[in-house]
């Protein structure tokens, strides 16, 4: 007994073993996957695209499209059906009851069974015909009632149906409108275009991104992400099942972070000028917060030409050298605080002529 006892026991504890181990290997396999996501998702960035916005079609009227007044005639149908059921029963009776009393005139010999029948025979009659002429003047009634509904509705819909018109060619001449301003480098259209565009960038981390414009000459101010996104170690999924992990080396991790600043500054930078064609030459400038003060890290000066041929880079390191960003990295490849200087001629500008964005671009 004893014995059998112990070898139960034993087997209740290899299996208990065994699903331990399954489910463990099984969180091994969601954490390596989870941090090959946030590798792709930071790799992602640099996929680098320019394509200039077409804003010919938004100068285009489009034609108001006239909708169809629905038609209420089917209420008359509906309004005449229901009034005549109302008088259907009350008619159907009488006239039974007119061809009993008619049936029983003609075959009856008895004179008090005449008289009955027959008076009978007239106050049934006197009552179907106030009963189809009530029918009749009900119906006319109704009909004319439902008549004036009808015509209400109609004109209710033509109502609509101008109010919808008028929003219509409201809202394309506003659109038009701004356009053109946007065209012709009106400042208000650009900043409304500017928060638009920019606040639906797509990136796996948040971002903040701060833009003056002054004369068509915008200053891209590019706050990077922390360094802390980069991950510090790279898992591999072995052939047990086992998860192990590989510290990287702290350049490696300095090289990745200058490689995703360098993407996330094209890729701001392309989406400005994409969708601003009266931008001329500007400054891209990627900012770092530092311990006392905000610090720039990255300086670009560009324009829409340049940013095009950087995006076809293959990454975005390649993109900053085809626009001559200047960087100092030191010898481990981390990024150095630079001395900034303002666009040129901006100096003896008053500062409320110089019109500024903040955007913030959430996950």
């Amino acid at each position: 007994m004893s014995k059998r006892k112990k070898t139960g026991d034993i087997k209740v504890y290899v299996e208990e073993n065994y699903f331990r181990h399954v489910d463990q290997m099984e969180r091994w396999r969601q954490e390596y996957e989870h941090h090959q996501a946030v590798e792709k998702k930071l790799a992602s960035v640099s996929t680098l695209t320019f394509e200039l916005f077409d804003y010919d079609p938004l100068l285009v009227r489009i034609p108001w499209k006239e909708r169809p007044t629905p038609n209420f005639d089917y209420l008359l149908e509906e309004a005449r059906l229901t009034a005549e059921s109302k008088f259907f029963i009350p008619i159907a009776v009488r006239i039974v009851a007119l061809i009993v009393m008619l049936f029983i005139l003609f075959i009856s010999s008895k004179v008090y069974a005449l008289w009955i029948s027959g008076t009978l025979a007239f106050t049934i009659g006197v009552s179907l015909y106030v009963a189809l002429n009530d029918r009749r003047f009900t119906i006319e009634s109704v009909l004319t009632k439902t008549r004036a509904e009808v015509e209400e509705r109609q004109e209710l819909e033509k109502q609509k149906n101008e109010q919808a018109r008028h929003e219509h060619e409201t809202q394309e001449e506003a659109r038009i409108e701004f356009v053109s301003k946007l065209l012709e480098g009106d400042i208000s259209a650009i900043m409304l275009r500017l928060d638009n565009v920019l606040e639906k960038m797509e990136l796996s981390f948040p971002l903040e991104i701060d833009i003056d414009v002054y004369e068509n000459t915008p200053l891209i101010k590019v706050w990077l992400p922390p360094k802390t996104i980069i991950p510090t170690q790279k898992s591999t999924l072995l052939p047990s099942g086992r998860l192990a992990y590989e510290e990287k080396e702290q350049r490696t991790i300095n090289k990745q972070y200058i490689e995703l600043c360098a993407a996330v500054l094209t890729r701001v930078a392309a989406k400005v000028y994409e969708n601003i064609p009266s931008f001329g030459c500007g400054y891209v400038w990627g900012m770092g917060k530092g311990y006392l003060k905000s610090e720039c890290l990255v300086s670009i000066v560009t324009d829409s030409e340049k940013v095009a041929l950087a995006c076809q880079a293959p990454t975005g390191l390649a993109a900053l050298q085809k626009m001559d960003a200047k960087f100092e990295p030191d010898g481990m490849l981390a990024l150095q605080p630079m001395e900034t200087v303002n666009p040129e001629g901006w100096a003896d500008i008053p500062p409320q002529l110089i019109h500024g964005i903040h955007v913030k671009i959430f996950k």
